[in-house]
């Protein structure tokens, strides 16, 4: 089903309501008959569909509820979690199972679960961890927020979030989305368009527009493998296309990021927060691109929020490591280089726990 057929059927309830009210009015009320049964309808759709997604258990399926579901059927054995949060930049650079098994190897018996998907944003994230939290019975001793596209509010239509991140803009999250986009120094013209699609996606979040075209049950939904490696390079990749720096010259690029301070405020907020949650670290790295000028902005994040613990990859031999022949693209990286990069993050992590 796509997002015009809910808008038929609410024009549907919208005809039924009209004909029920007509027979209370008197003639002359034939303009508000008109609003009136479209208000009704409307509630009529939006409270039915509540009423039915509730009933059935049905939610715009995210790999969230892929994780939360292969919980509630198989449990795990192994008592404490290391969640990892991110976008496919995390899904196709960190093997789960090899950063599994290189914590068990030092010590720490943890159980690594993988909540990434293509599409979505940092405020996103953050609402990943509540709906893991509400779903589960396990407090992570330790979750890793992956610092990328902090700043970034549109929803973009070819990615995975065109419907179901709709479903994680809930209050706060639209209030952090709208005050990055009032912060930020973009044109005017481009700042109305954003508030137009802002607008938009919170007026489907709020009426269920295209739930019925995306809605999956949550404990039938199949099981997903959080790392979603690439084994061959994207034929229209460039390297030499894509901006870089000497490393020498890089912290020049990290002083002139230009970072909002409405995210270094949330950033510091959440971290603040995650250990009132019972969680024992609440961690953030940087997972690995080519272009100079995102690395920056990631470093800079990390360098400007002391408040939290960044395990950041720019600061360390990785980039002159991960050359041209382990990239699929310039934001991924290919199978080779997970494994490289999951390595270099599990020695991080070990020594981030050790320390605590």
């Amino acid at each position: 089903m796509n997002n015009i057929e809910p808008i038929l059927l609410f024009g549907a309830m919208t005809l039924v309501a009209i004909q029920i009210l007509r027979t209370r009015l008197p003639s002359k009320a034939q303009a508000f008959q008109v609003l009136a049964g479209t208000v009704v309808g409307f509630v009529v759709f939006v409270g039915l569909t509540d009423v039915t997604a509730r009933g059935l258990g049905l939610v715009r399926a995210t790999h969230v509820d892929e994780v939360t579901a292969e919980l509630r059927r198989k449990p795990s054995e192994k008592r404490l979690d290391v969640l990892v949060i991110g976008s496919s930049r995390s899904a196709n650079a960190i093997d789960d199972d090899r950063l599994e098994a290189a914590l068990e190897k030092a010590g720490f018996p943890y159980d690594v679960r993988f909540v990434a998907a293509g599409g979505f944003f940092a405020f996103e994230h953050d609402a990943f961890l509540k709906e893991y939290l509400r779903e589960t019975d396990r407090i992570p001793i330790a979750v890793m927020f992956e610092v990328s596209t902090e700043a970034k509010i549109e929803f973009d239509a070819n990615k995975e979030n065109k419907a179901n991140g709709i479903r994680f803009l809930d209050g706060d999250h639209a209030w952090l989305a709208f005050e990055h986009l009032m912060e930020s120094n973009r044109p005017p013209l481009h700042k109305a368009q954003d508030l137009r699609t802002y607008a938009r996606h919170i007026f489907y979040r709020m009426f269920n527009i295209g739930f019925a075209g995306h809605a999956r049950q949550r404990d039938l939904l199949p099981p997903r493998d959080g790392f979603q490696p690439f084994d061959t390079p994207n034929p229209s990749f460039d390297a030499d296309a894509v901006a870089s720096v000497s490393r020498k010259d890089f912290p020049v690029l990290v002083a002139k990021a230009d970072v909002l301070d409405a995210t270094l405020r949330w950033r510091e907020r959440q971290a603040a927060a995650l250990p009132k949650l019972g969680i024992k670290h609440a961690l953030y790295f940087t997972p690995p691109v080519l272009d100079a000028f995102r690395r920056a902005h990631q470093a800079a994040i990390c360098e400007r929020a002391p408040a939290i613990r960044c395990i950041e990859y720019s600061d360390s031999d990785l980039p002159e490591r991960l050359t041209e022949e382990y990239w699929h693209d310039p934001g991924h990286v290919l199978r080779t280089g997970a494994e490289i990069y999951t390595d270099w993050l599990a020695e991080q992590l070990i020594q981030k726990l050790a320390g605590a």
